[in-house]
């Protein structure tokens, strides 16, 4: 997404009277355009960009106590997104679209290390991208009255709610692709693709689009199903879930090499388990129970639902797996 400003705002010839930060908070939105036209982005640039945001934020609070004295001049916020312009009057956009461009920025920075294989920095870039989103999020809220030139995406806040469930779904992608490279139970692997997949089902219920993980968490989650199948004794059910519902070759996982390696064993594993099914238990191929559908994930909010196949002592197990996968515990190692 390419964030631009599109014209200059000078606060001190807006503001009725001098105010400490008017010149500052000129100066580092004039430092912000000009950074975002030529694409050098230097190292301390979200650093500034926050600060931007919390300037402003205490510039409406300030403008909120000026009552009937009139501005010296009416600004016009002017920013542009993939050449799309949004030009308003209102104040409360200043406050929005530094969060929104601070938001894509470590959203862009989660997926990035997350394909480095750098699992621990993407599971926090992805934290504070939600945060960021949370925050633009609250102070669209606080606009309810828009023009309708500025119906655009970045100024829905079911679009910022799709982005924080894409992001959270982003963080359990990370924790599976730890728990993956440490070997972790089948279970709680399961456990934690359920919920990266109820994310994905989220923000797809929240927001349409093309630019989600669903795929990708709703087959590790079929994946780490077949596993609990054949450890529980039922092959052919593990061999069917594997044909069905895995077609390594259709599913693009690059953003995670934990989870695409995975998925290249798959035609490597359905050969082995049918080779070893043919030979020893002769258990036919058919369909296990279903798992629980999009409606069934989205209605769970006390607890994770098991796998119909676990019984009450595994899924206890599996949950403490789950929890143990944690990010917070791999920043301490």
């Amino acid at each position: 997404m390419r964030i631009l400003i599109r014209s200059p705002v000078e606060f001190e010839k807006i503001l009725p009277e001098d105010w400490h930060h008017s010149i500052p908070t000129t100066r580092q939105r004039l430092y912000i355009q000009q950074t975002l036209e030529t694409n050098d982005i230097p190292s301390n640039f979200d650093k500034r960009l926050e600060e931007y945001a919390k300037n402003t934020d205490r510039m409406i609070q300030h403008v909120s106590t000026l009552g009937t004295k009139p501005l010296q001049q009416q600004p016009v916020f002017h920013w542009s997104i993939d050449h799309q312009h949004v030009a308003t009057p209102c104040w409360r956009l200043e406050t929005i679209m530094p969060r929104v461009l601070l938001a894509e920025r470590y959203a862009n920075k989660a997926m990035s290390a997350a394909a480095d294989g750098k699992y621990k920095d993407a599971h926090s870039a992805s934290t504070t991208a939600a945060e960021h989103y949370t925050l633009a999020l609250s102070c669209l809220k606080k606009w309810s009255w828009k023009l309708p030139e500025l119906n655009h995406f970045v100024l829905q806040t079911d679009w910022h709610q799709s982005m924080i469930y894409k992001m959270e779904c982003v963080g359990h992608l990370c924790t599976l692709c730890v728990g993956l490279d440490r070997g972790t139970a089948s279970g709680a692997l399961y456990t934690v693709s359920q919920r990266a997949m109820t994310a994905a089902i989220a923000q797809l219920a929240t927001w349409s689009s093309e630019d989600t993980l669903l795929p990708i968490a709703e087959s590790m989650r079929y994946y780490h199903s077949a596993d609990i199948l054949w450890n529980n004794g039922q092959y052919g059910a593990s061999i069917h879930r594997l044909t069905a519902w895995l077609s390594p070759t259709q599913i693009d996982a690059t953003s995670f090499p934990a989870i695409q390696e995975e998925f290249h064993k798959v035609p490597l594993l359905l050969f082995e388990r049918t080779q070893t099914n043919n030979g020893a238990y002769f258990d036919m191929v058919k369909a296990a129970t279903p798992l629980p559908g999009p409606k069934e994930l989205m209605c769970t909010t006390s607890s994770d639902i098991p796998h119909p196949a676990m019984n009450m002592e595994q899924t206890d197990l599996s949950e403490e797996y789950a929890q143990g996968v944690s990010l917070q515990e791999i920043a301490t190692h």
